[in-house]
């Protein structure tokens, strides 16, 4: 039966009529599917026979066919998803659900699902699920927030004003609201246009706009001492040091909007080479890449997308050869031209959403001329210690002159190995340093003194010179 036969009887009055004809059209595509597929044996092909390869049963919102499993090559193959998804295609958009109990079943919807409206909401940062979570946006199941643990690095794209810096502004929130992740932003703008209403704001590093290079640094930086922590606890990465650890480590998330400005800086080489390096290696050390493109043609994106960026998410993009940029496959350029629909790749299905609405920070004064002059040791504003590390602090400099020796620790009570453990672990918050004029012995930090209005040491400037912070920092200590 062509569909030219079948189409009268779709457009029907008689209910029972319309589920005949509709019936019969189903049916026939199936049974093309199958033969082009090659899933039937010879005897269901061979002309003159006569048993059934299929039954149809008439429901009242859905046909059911029931296949003979002796003309199917293989019945997985007609419950596969790969199937189910050609059917569903060929059939219009028609839902198709399999079943194999007591046989092979093919459970077909007879009119296609309606078109998805996805409304935007607000962003209610009181929803996140926990405090690495960000907001995807709402999907027919609802609302859906992503760990950025779990997304490892991620590529966005899409077309200008389709709403690609509001996605950022919405996870940048949501981790700020979370409040235990370091945040380093740029946006290449001029006096950082898009971001600066971040500066200021704990745990956050705002970089200026020809500063690119000078941020990636201190992030380096970070990883190479991780590193090194990592060594030393004996232990693989980031995650199992903290399973390990009683002093967490917290992740690191680097979001660069506009990648293709890169371009127009003088270091662009340098920087793609040290970007392409955090992709690669960054998350066995809690460091999570977020770049962000316009223009996914351009040179710059193309050589960042063939590393192992694991989460890629697209807005609306004009073209299908765009679409395979960002997302590796086609779907993007399908997407409605709303700003704020997106579709995001995750276990293997892609999935289209709405992005939540986002008001945008309160505009701050204008940041610094360039982000060398801050501590390279750790974000802007020094997080809270705890009474525990506060008491330790002060029981140092009133004891030992604020030097965080090994011999020290011991002697109060701790024994070698956690006496080591707390050197590292204060390293890397930025806590201790080695102090060139005290022969390089772990002492409490300027800052940490300052914020603790501790003593400083006699002769000791009120900051350590940045340079020499970082090279001495750079190895955990071993030795008092």
């Amino acid at each position: 039966m062509t569909d030219t036969m079948v189409s009268p009887q779709l457009h029907t009055s008689d209910p029972s009529a319309q589920r005949q004809g509709l019936a019969q059209f189903i049916s026939e595509r199936t049974l093309r599917l199958l033969t082009k597929n090659g899933a039937l044996t010879n005897d269901a092909t061979a002309r003159g026979f006569n048993q059934p390869i299929f039954y149809a049963w008439q429901r009242d919102d859905r046909l059911v066919l029931v296949f003979n499993p002796l003309l199917l090559k293989d019945p997985d193959t007609v419950l596969s998803p790969r199937f189910r998804h050609h059917l569903s295609t060929v059939l219009g958009g028609r839902a198709v659900v399999p079943t194999n109990t007591r046989g092979v079943f093919l459970q077909i919807g007879y009119w296609p699902a309606p078109p998805i409206d996805l409304q935007a909401r607000p962003l209610n940062l009181s929803a996140q699920p926990d405090p690495f979570c960000v907001p995807i946006g709402i999907t027919v199941r609802g609302p859906l927030w992503l760990s950025i643990l779990k997304m490892d690095s991620v590529l966005v794209g899409g077309s200008r004003r389709m709403g690609k810096t509001r996605l950022l502004h919405g996870w940048i929130q949501s981790l700020l609201h979370g409040g235990q992740t370091l945040l380093y932003l740029w946006d290449g703008k001029p006096n950082c246009a898009e971001f600066r209403g971040y500066s200021g704001r704990p745990q956050t590093t705002v970089i200026g706009e020809r500063d690119l290079m000078a941020g990636l640094t201190q992030v380096t930086s970070l990883m190479r001492d991780r590193s090194t922590l990592l060594a030393a606890a004996g232990v693989a990465d980031f995650h199992s040091y903290n399973a390990k650890s009683a002093v967490k480590l917290q992740p690191i998330v680097l979001v660069i909007d506009e990648v293709t400005a890169i371009s127009l800086l003088p270091d662009a080489d340098q920087i793609l080479r040290t970007i392409e390096d955090l992709i690669s290696r960054g998350g066995a050390f809690g460091i999570y890449p977020v770049l962000a493109t316009q223009r996914p043609s351009a040179t710059a994106v193309r050589g960042i997308s063939k590393t192992n960026l694991s989460t890629r998410i697209s807005l609306p993009v004009p073209s299908h050869t765009d679409s395979q940029i960002i997302l590796e496959r086609v779907g993007a350029d399908k997407l409605p031209k709303v700003p704020g629909r997106l579709a995001i790749v995750w276990d293997a299905r892609l999935i289209e959403a709405q992005a939540f609405t986002v008001d945008l920070p309160q505009a701050m004064e204008p940041l610094p001329a360039s982000v060398a002059a801050e501590p390279i040791a750790g974000p802007a504003v020094q997080p809270a210690v705890s009474d525990e590390v506060r008491d330790l602090a002060v029981r140092c400099s009133m004891d030992n002159g604020g030097k965080f020796t090994e011999a020290w620790l011991v002697s109060i009570g701790q024994g070698q190995k956690e006496a080591r453990r707390l050197q590292a672990a204060w390293a890397d918050q930025g806590w201790i340093f080695q102090n060139p004029r005290l022969k390089r012995a772990w002492c409490l930090s300027p800052s940490l003194r300052q914020q603790l209005d501790l003593a400083p040491f006699a002769g000791e400037p009120d900051e350590p010179d940045g340079r020499d912070e970082l090279d001495e920092v750079g190895e955990p200590p071993l030795q008092a």
